[in-house]
């Protein structure tokens, strides 16, 4: 595929390998995509952060100091035009609504509803100046049950051309409604990053409280692959008070894998938080430890 034939998108992944078992033994996988890639700007992509030195000992994966990464690589959108047209055959192009709906939210065209987000508190650092956003109120109120009942029905914000949310960060609103608009995270979301997983965290909070549950899907699964000794309680706390069912098996098992592990995150402070807010989990802990015996 020459960088001069167009345009290529492709997803990708990486895990260990584990040699005795091939077929089942992904560990620690990590994915982007799909992601626009041309090699004439990009020299490459990857993992800073692969995997830490504890965890790949615990894997099970380095077998006489020797360690298989399996990369997968799926071109999405690459399409032989030339070729095709040569045979007469008529191509459809991928679908652009999330482009054109995107430049409905950047250009602010036939909005008719503000959003002022005032934060008590924000990501980082102290409290922001409010932000308004131009949105449609339809549109929020199709993708979302909870907006549509807030904007559609007789509650007061229904009548108003402005509405103000006060306990929310203006940049995890910004995620919110560009993934109402797109179908999409946002890109800083696709890399591996401190950011990415924090954004993650606050944007599964909103997703579930608007009832977005797609996006919540898409958030949890980017919180499972971000999971480690250091987070895997604040995820786990996290899965459990927001229902996340797949999330705390992930956690759960995680945990269980390697007693040497579950030894270092007893000792953690996040998990004497876990056992604050949510005493039971120990039990569920244990039965999945007495489910690898």
């Amino acid at each position: 595929m020459s960088p001069d034939e167009g345009e290529v998108r492709a997803s990708y992944s990486f895990c260990l390998q584990d040699p005795e078992s091939p077929s089942t033994g992904e560990k620690n996988k990590r994915s982007v995509g799909p992601r626009k890639l041309l090699s004439s700007e990009i020299g490459g992509w990857g993992y800073a952060r692969f995997v830490s030195k504890a965890d790949l000992a615990a894997s099970g994966c380095l077998k006489d100091d020797c360690l298989v990464i399996k990369c997968t690589v799926e071109v999405s959108e690459f399409i032989d035009n030339y070729a095709r047209l040569n045979e007469g055959q008529i191509i459809v192009p991928p679908s652009n609504l999330g482009t054109h709906l995107g430049y409905l939210l950047e250009s602010g065209l036939k909005a008719d509803l503000t959003v002022k987000i005032g934060s008590s508190t924000s990501l980082r650092g102290p409290r922001r100046k409010a932000k308004s956003f131009k949105v449609h109120a339809c549109l929020l109120g199709a993708r979302s049950p909870v907006f549509r009942a807030q904007l559609g029905g007789s509650m007061k914000e229904s009548k108003q051309s402005s509405i103000c949310i006060k306990d929310m960060d203006a940049k995890v609103f910004e995620a919110l409604i560009h993934y109402m608009y797109t179908d999409c995270l946002p890109d800083f979301m696709e890399e591996t990053t401190k950011e990415a997983t924090s954004m993650a965290q606050h944007l599964l909070v909103v997703a579930d409280r608007y009832a977005v549950e797609r996006l919540k899907l898409m958030c949890a699964s980017k919180l499972s692959n971000a999971i480690d000794a250091d987070s895997v309680c604040f995820t786990l706390d996290l899965a459990q008070q927001y229902n996340c069912q797949q999330l705390k098996d992930c956690c759960l098992k995680y945990m269980a894998k390697d007693r040497h592990r579950l030894r270092d995150i007893k000792k953690t402070k996040g998990f004497e938080q876990l056992q604050k807010n949510h005493p039971l989990i120990v039990c569920d802990i244990l039965d999945e430890v007495i489910g690898k015996m």
